[in-house]
């Protein structure tokens, strides 16, 4: 898929150099050619880290038939044996790597029929005559036409080229693309906890990128991830409890008694509480101007309300 779409990125752009230059590049038929030596040339570089890193990943793990590595397709079922079950909408997926090298297989069928209809036309038929808004199908812009291609070989070609990569290659390459989008999440939270989500959506966004990442994780130790979130959360869980068994509530229950009697606080001054007799005196608070009041012979004390100026006395 990614040689596919670096090929289609290729050839797009210097048939577009070529019709609006004034010096020709060549004819479609060469650009095609030179479009896919050089795609082919990129993606076997690319692939070669990728190779390398899974296979230094298969050794640490002590995986056998480190060899699929190398090898196109099997290479991708040899990453998910690496990575293991992987999550899928919330559950656990064992063979996420076969999956994705079946649809892998489809995608890449599809775009060699694709890639061989156009080798096929622009050779046999040169330059499209025209090319069309309206089709059987619908509106598709820029379906180019052979006028010469009525029949045979050359109508299917044509057909395959205007419609085939519409049906197939871009309907399978959005399951490949959510399939690997999976097995690499699984795969890079294997060696980095905090950067895999990041890393993962890179390599969705920037296919080749992901040759990389895989080659600059490759000597980093697998962990267990689920593991280690597990063992976390029950950490936290038993601090939590230990906090709790140590100091308690220390705001008691605020809620525990809302719209009933007594204070939900507790009774912070002592005494009785709401509960107990009502009728009980409370108990003698301490009067923070007694030095300014009056006091008769008997002890008792009077209040500048009654028989003096009270503070200013």
């Amino acid at each position: 898929m990614e040689v596919y779409n670096l090929y289609r990125q290729l050839f797009d752009s210097l048939r577009q150099i070529n019709y609006n230059s004034s010096s020709k590049l060549g004819a479609s038929s060469t650009l095609l050619l030179y479009s896919l030596g050089i795609a082919f040339l990129v993606w076997a570089v690319f692939y070669l880290f990728q190779a390398f890193g899974l296979y230094a990943m298969a050794k640490k793990q002590g995986l056998k038939r480190k060899a699929l590595a190398f090898i196109p397709f099997a290479n991708i079922y040899y990453m998910g044996k690496i990575t293991g079950e992987c999550r899928f909408f919330a559950r656990k997926v064992k063979h996420i790597g076969l999956y994705a090298m079946l649809v892998q297989i489809l995608v890449s069928v599809a775009a060699c029929l694709t890639v061989a209809a156009e080798i096929y036309l622009y050779t046999t038929y040169g330059e499209p005559t025209r090319y069309d808004t309206t089709t059987e199908l619908g509106v598709i812009l820029g379906s180019p036409v052979w006028e010469g291609a009525t029949s045979g070989l050359g109508k299917a070609a044509v057909w395959y080229l205007n419609y085939g990569e519409l049906l197939f290659v871009s309907t399978f390459g959005l399951v490949y693309e959510i399939l690997m989008l999976v097995l690499v999440i699984a795969l890079f939270k294997k060696y980095t906890m905090r950067g895999y989500f990041p890393l993962s959506i890179l390599s969705v966004f920037v296919p080749f990128s992901r040759y990389i990442i895989i080659f600059v994780l490759r000597n980093r130790e697998p962990i267990d991830y689920e593991a280690i979130m597990r063992a976390r959360r029950e950490a936290y869980i038993r601090q939590q409890q230990q906090y709790q068994n140590r100091y308690g509530n220390p705001y008691g229950n605020p809620y525990n008694n809302p719209y009933g009697y007594g204070n939900p606080y507790g009774n912070p001054y002592g005494g009785q509480s709401n509960g107990q007799n009502q009728n009980s005196a409370p108990p003698k608070q301490e009067d923070p101007f007694e030095e300014f009041s009056s006091s008769d012979g008997g002890g008792n004390t009077q209040s500048g309300d009654e028989n003096s100026d009270g503070f200013f006395d």
